[in-house]
């Protein structure tokens, strides 16, 4: 006999793999020298630069022209980076192995929440006392 789980615990299951899969990223350091890296590939919506001096910054939407890299900070108004002064270049890439794990828990966690709430539904139905 197939369980069918409720409603709310579709809904909550849906929503809580939703936001667990996206936040399965890391960042990884893109291989080869920084110049090279920014000019031949082309650059997803978010990067995150690390100059010479230790400062990492999120750039949003970046473009690079001539020596600079532009893009906008924080949700602030559009800053540029020498290219020079980069010493690493990262872009977000999702972590299989963390996905897997945050599926695993999620469904296991619903299927859990799906039989108990099955479970108490027989109770019910029967009463305490008992079914006949």
């Amino acid at each position: 006999m197939m369980v069918r789980m409720p409603r709310p615990v579709r809904r909550f299951g849906l929503a809580a793999l939703a936001c667990l899969t996206s936040s399965c990223q890391v960042w990884a350091v893109e291989p080869g020298p920084v110049p090279v890296t920014l000019a031949t590939s082309p650059l997803p919506n978010q990067i995150r630069l690390t100059t010479a001096d230790g400062r990492r910054m999120i750039v949003e939407v970046p473009r690079v022209a001539g020596d600079s890299v532009f893009g906008v900070q924080r949700g602030r108004t559009e800053n540029a980076v020498p290219i020079d002064a980069i010493t690493k270049v990262e872009r977000r890439q999702i972590d299989g192995g963390r996905t897997a794990a945050a599926v695993l828990v999620v469904g296991g966690s619903v299927a859990l929440i799906a039989v108990m709430l099955h479970g108490l539904s027989e109770i019910e139905d029967c009463g305490y006392a008992g079914c006949p």
